[in-house]
C-alpha cells in the first residue's frame, strides 16, 4: 500500500474488522480480505482437539487461517458472494480468477504469482482505497517489497480487482465468451508474504541423502529469489558452481547443455510441469535411476515416467496417485530417507544370503562331482547330508539354511544408507516444508510386508533366529519325511536331535 509494507509482528501491523458489514469502502486490506476467502477453492476443517486443518492448496489454506484469527468467517463471505465464473490455477497462468457480483456490479478478483498480476495492473490502490494510475516508483516500491520477502524464504502471492463495465454478463456462458476482458485494467491491491516453515528434519534428511550417494534437486513453482533461500537453508546450495535455473532459462537451454549442467543444477524455480517430464529423460540417458515427487494431475507424466514415482497423499491429486509407484501417507521428505535406509539393508541381507547358501553348497557341490573323478570315494552321500551318524547316533539338520537365514534377517544397518548407491532424486518444495509409503498395485505378494515394515507396524528389531528351536523343529520334520520310506522301520530311526 502506498509502496509500504507491514509485518505481522510490528505494532504497525493492519487489523482487520471482522464487524463492519459487507460490500465496505474499498480499502487495500477489504479487497484482500474479501479475495482470499471468495477467490479460493481450500476449505477449513476441524479435527480432534479443536484443530483447524486445510483441505486443500496450503497457501490458501494459509490465507484461510489468518482470517479465522482475524474473526472474519470466509464461509459467510463465499455464502454473500459467490462464484459466478471461475477460472481456476495453473502452472501455465500462475494465477486464479473469480467474477462475483459486488455491489451491484461484476467485479473480477484476481490472485496469484505477484509478477504476473502486477503485469496485468493499470492501476494500484492507496491506502485510503483511492485508485491511482501505476507508476515506476511505485512498481518498484512494490518490487523491493517483494524481493526482500523473497529473500527470506517467504512465499509472495499478488491481489488485484477490476469493476466490470456495465453492460458485462452476469452469467457464466456469458462471461466465459469475453473472458479475455476480465482481466483487463486491473487494480493492484497488494500482496502477502507467507512464511512457511520447514519441517524440522529436512536439512538432516538432505545431508542423509546427499551422504548416501543420492542427489537432491528442488523444483518448485516459487520466483528464484523464495527458491534460493529456502534452498541455501536446507543446504542444498553448498557448492559454489551449484545453479539455480528458472523455468525460462531451462527451456532455453539444449538437451547437451543440459546435460552438462543437470550434475550441478540444485533448484528450478517458476517450473512447470513439463519441466519434471524433461529432468527425468536427461537423467535417464546419463544412466541415472531417477525418483521424482508431484502432487498434481499435470505431474502425472513426470511420476509415471520416472523409475520411482512419488505421490503425495494428503495433498496430491487421484491421478497423480495413480500414476505413481509410491504414495507418501505423510507428504514428509524425510520418509523417503527412511525407506531407502530400510530397503537397503534389506537389499543387503538378502546379498549375504545368497552369499552364505552359495559358499556352502557350492563347496558342497565341487567335492561330490570331483570326487568320482579323481577315482576317490564320495565322502557323503544327500542322506549324509542331513543326517550324521557319528553324532553319537543322532540326526542332525544341516545349519546351512538356517545359518544364512539369520545372515538375511540382520537388523537395519544406520550405515547402510550413507553407501554410494546411483540414485537422483527430484522433490517438490513441498516435501521440504511441512510418509509413509505405500506401493502401488502391482507390487508383488512381498511389497505386502515392505509396506508394513514402513509404516513402522513391523520395523525389525535388533533380534536373531533362534537357531536352537529352529533346529529341533526341522528334526523332527526330518523325521517324519522319513517315516514314509518305504522300508524304513520306524525303530531303525536314531533318535531325532538338534545339538546338545
Amino acid at each position: 500500500m502506498d509502496g509500504k509494507t507491514f509485518d505481522k509482528r510490528t505494532p504497525d501491523w493492519v487489523k482487520v474488522d471482522p464487524a463492519a458489514p459487507w460490500p465496505r469502502g474499498g480499502k487495500p486490506v477489504d479487497w484482500i480480505v474479501l479475495n482470499a476467502a471468495v477467490n479460493s477453492t481450500a476449505h477449513l476443517e476441524e479435527k480432534e482437539g479443536n484443530q483447524l486443518v486445510t483441505v486443500g492448496n496450503s497457501t490458501e489454506g494459509a490465507l484461510l487461517h489468518w482470517l479465522f484469527e482475524n474473526g472474519v468467517l470466509y464461509q459467510k463471505l463465499r455464502l454473500q458472494y459467490p462464484p459466478v465464473y471461475q477460472v481456476h490455477f495453473s502452472s501455465e497462468r500462475k494465477r486464479m480468477t473469480t467474477v462475483i457480483e459486488y455491489g451491484g456490479r461484476p467485479t473480477t478478483l484476481v490472485k496469484g504469482a505477484p509478477g504476473v498480476v502486477i503485469d496485468l495492473c493499470t492501476h494500484y490502490l492507496t491506502e485510503a482505497g483511492e485508485s491511482k494510475p501505476w507508476t515506476p516508483e511505485a512498481r518498484d516500491a512494490v518490487r523491493a517489497g517483494l524481493k526482500a520477502a523473497a529473500g527470506q524464504a517467504m512465499r509472495t502471492l499478488g491481489f488485484a480487482f477490476a469493476t466490470l463495465p456495465a453492460g458485462t454478463p452476469a452469467d457464466a456462458d456469458g462471461l466465459q465468451a469475453r473472458k479475455d476482458d476480465l482481466e483487463k485494467d486491473l487494480v493492484f491491491a497488494g500482496f502477502v508474504a507467507i512464511r512457511d516453515p520447514l519441517r524440522h528434519d529436512v536439512k538432516e534428511a538432505v545431508t542423509r541423502c546427499r551422504d548416501a550417494g543420492i542427489d537432491v534437486k528442488m523444483i518448485t513453482g516459487d520466483n528464484i529469489e523464495t527458491a534460493r533461500a529456502i534452498a541455501a537453508e536446507i543446504g542444498l546450495l553448498d557448492t559454489p558452481d551449484a545453479a539455480v535455473l528458472t523455468h525460462d532459462e531451462f527451456t532455453a537451454l539444449s538437451d547437451d547443455q543440459l546435460k552438462e549442467v543437470m550434475p550441478r543444477l540444485r533448484v528450478l524455480a517458476r517450473a512447470r510441469p513439463l519441466d519434471k517430464l524433461r529432468i527425468v529423460h536427461i537423467l535417464q540417458a546419463q544412466n541415472q535411476v531417477v525418483a521424482m515427487t508431484g502432487d498434481g494431475t499435470n505431474d502425472a507424466p513426470a511420476l509415471r515416467r520416472a523409475d520411482v514415482g512419488l505421490a503425495m497423499g494428503i495433498s496430491g491429486t487421484e491421478v497423480a496417485k495413480e500414476a505413481s509407484k509410491i504414495v507418501l501417507l505423510d507428504d514428509a521428505f524425510s520418509t523417503i530417507v527412511k525407506a531407502v535406509e530400510w530397503g537397503r539393508s534389506l537389499y543387503e541381507n538378502i546379498q549375504r544370503f545368497i552369499q552364505f547358501q552359495l559358499t556352502i553348497n557350492v563347496s558342497a557341490l565341487t567335492i561330490a562331482f570331483l570326487g568320482p573323478f579323481l577315482g576317490i570315494k564320495p565322502p557323503f552321500t544327500v542322506l549324509d547330508a542331513a543326517v550324521d551318524q557319528r553324532d553319537h547316533g543322532h540326526v542332525r539338520v544341516d545349519r546351512a539354511v538356517l545359518r544364512a537365514a539369520a545372515r538375511g534377517a540382520d537388523e537395519d544397518e544406520t550405515e547402510a544408507p550413507r553407501r554410494e548407491h546411483r540414485h537422483q532424486v527430484n522433490a517438490d518444495d513441498d516435501l521440504l516444508h511441512g510418509g509413509v509409503l505405500r506401493g502401488g498395485d502391482d507390487g508383488a505378494a512381498g511389497g505386502d510386508e515392505v509396506r508394513r515394515l514402513v509404516r513402522g507396524r513391523q520395523r525389525p528389531e535388533s533380534r536373531r533366529v533362534g537357531i536352537r528351536g529352529v533346529e529341533r523343529a526341522a528334526g523332527d520334520v526330518l523325521l517324519h519325511h522319513l517315516r514314509a520310506v518305504p522300508g524304513v522301520e520306524p525303530d531303525q530311526l536314531p533318535l531325532a536331535h538338534a545339538g546338545p
